[in-house]
């Protein structure tokens, strides 16, 4: 089977983009995007999908016992006191508050996992 390529991935979320325009935060990806011969991740994670708008901002928890990663797909999103570019990803160790801000039109995907011990 020929591997995944990022933008092939990323078609396959494109059915939640109408969701994730319309929400006031992250949309959850079910776990039944990709189906047969997806990829599969043996993790505890949550995914989520964010269409944001220009100046609009969020704030998203990472608790105890999690992490985050943040892939920015498209425009300008600014993390804590970070700026993030397309392509861009930010890693989160430890508990904290994520205020997250776009500086245009912003999509990213937020993967929150379970931290290994």
């Amino acid at each position: 089977e020929q591997p995944l390529h990022r933008g092939e991935a990323l078609a396959r979320l494109d059915r939640h983009e109408g969701r994730a325009r319309e929400a006031a935060g992250p949309v959850q990806v079910p776990r039944e995007v990709g189906g047969a011969g997806a990829l599969s991740i043996h993790q505890d994670l949550r995914l989520y999908a964010s269409v944001m708008e220009d100046g609009t901002s969020l704030n998203f928890e990472v608790l105890a016992g999690r992490a985050a990663w943040i892939q920015l797909v498209k425009g300008r999103l600014g993390v804590n006191e970070v700026t993030l570019q397309p392509g861009d990803g930010l890693s989160v160790d430890e508990a904290k508050t994520l205020q997250l801000r776009a500086q245009g039109e912003c999509e990213f995907l937020l993967f929150d996992l379970a931290k290994r011990t």
